[in-house]
């Protein structure tokens, strides 16, 4: 009786054994079968990669890259090192930069999800000091450079000719570190952004010969990013972007404006605490999806401005706050009444949460569906009509 107990004991701890042995194996095959740049693509799904490049903790270049696969659109988001936002970790205002931990991307990655309300699915850093060899191994960059550069960063000075050029690793190092008096931050983003669109070019140009996927290039190339793909997913995903239409990647930035900041030196205030950077990703994503070409005017939401009161000039100020923010304004005008006590802002695109969005920047939260028969007809996506409650800057 007690050999049979054990026998049955024996049988039971077998076959404990022997689950434990499948489900481990089980578990291994899917780690090393499975591809998440793969499955995103059979989705349809977007894929976002955060591309930056830095060294330890300083910032050269941040870009949020979204890739559509099912129409091979894409767009590159701009984000400033030195974009002034809530630090949640560290529980206060500081710079973006400040985030950036080579060791430890995660955190940034779940700002830049907050920042932009998009998923971040990977990121891909290059080492400042390995920038070169990267651009090497690609034989080199065609950017386009307005005017000649001749000025000195850290005391060394840096040379560049104007016009469209193809330059090698050393000066698309010097480019990154550039920062000239006149630049704006348009085009201090434009610079950065070619070097990325550059980047996508020499993959599209080395498809036939698959110089990327021969061992040696290969091997070159993964010892000298950080990512968290596999070496199987980093080729899934280079061969995505083989297939990229370039003609219709979409540049955009955050809006804001560069200030004086006593402790942080230049520091770039988000308008509207970044609002209008979820919005455009938001129509970006919109338009990624769909089957015609995208036109970059087709991305900045378009605004009528009336005014509603007996004020002059209202609606002059309510379009200026406006424009600061990067909206397009279509009509400037009185409204069809001249009484109106309570601002409210139109959807005429029917989405109103959106419009709330746009009614923060003057703080009217007075948002209603579009109404044909009160509204005149406008190309415009939203329509504010100022009440006696707008002061010239806020509803009150």
């Amino acid at each position: 009786m007690k050999r049979n107990e054990k026998s049955f004991v024996s049988i039971i701890l077998l076959g404990i054994i022997v689950c434990i042995a499948v489900g481990s194996i089980t578990l291994v095959l899917f780690v090393f079968r499975s591809d998440r740049v793969v499955d995103l693509v059979e989705k349809n799904s977007i894929i976002s990669v955060l591309f930056t490049v830095g060294e330890k903790d300083h910032l050269d270049m941040m870009e949020l890259y979204l890739y559509n696969p099912a129409t091979k659109k894409s767009a590159l988001f701009h984000l400033p090192a030195n974009l002034w936002t809530m630090i949640e970790p560290l529980n206060r205002y500081d710079i973006l930069e400040v985030m950036y931990n080579q060791s430890d991307f995660r955190p940034l990655m779940q700002k830049v999800e907050k920042l932009t309300s998009v998923k971040v699915d990977f990121f891909i850093d290059i080492d400042f000091r390995e920038m070169e060899q990267i651009v090497d191994l690609l034989g080199g960059l065609e950017v386009f450079i307005p005017n000649p550069v001749d000025t000195e960063v850290n005391g060394e000075r840096i040379l560049l000719e104007a016009g469209s050029v193809i330059v090698d690793g050393e000066k698309i190092k010097e480019l990154l570190k550039v920062e000239l008096p006149d630049d704006t931050d348009l085009e201090t983003a434009e610079r950065k952004q070619q070097i990325v669109r550059a980047i996508l070019q020499r993959i599209i140009d080395y498809k036939d010969s698959g110089l990327l996927f021969k061992p040696e290039a290969f091997h070159v190339f993964m010892q000298n990013i950080q990512t968290d793909l596999s070496e199987a997913e980093v080729k899934s995903l280079l061969h995505e972007y083989e297939t990229v239409i370039l003609d219709h990647l979409i540049s955009n930035r955050v809006h804001g404006t560069t200030i004086s900041h006593e402790s942080r030196g230049m520091i770039f205030s988000p308008n509207d605490q970044g609002d209008y950077l979820r919005l455009t990703v938001k129509k970006t994503i919109e338009y990624m999806a769909g089957t015609g070409e995208i036109r970059p005017e087709d991305l900045i939401v378009k605004l009528d401005v009336l005014n509603g009161t007996e004020t002059s000039r209202l609606a002059a100020k309510a379009a200026n706050i406006y424009k600061k923010y990067g909206y397009e304004i279509l009509t400037v005008a009185n409204a069809d009444v001249q009484n109106a006590e309570k601002t409210v802002i139109i959807a005429n695109n029917g989405n109103e949460k959106i419009a709330k969005e746009i009614g923060t920047i003057i703080r009217c939260r007075n948002v209603q569906p579009p109404k044909p028969d009160t509204v005149r007809k406008s190309r415009a996506d939203y329509t504010i009509i100022l009440g006696n409650d707008f002061d010239g800057q806020y509803c009150k």
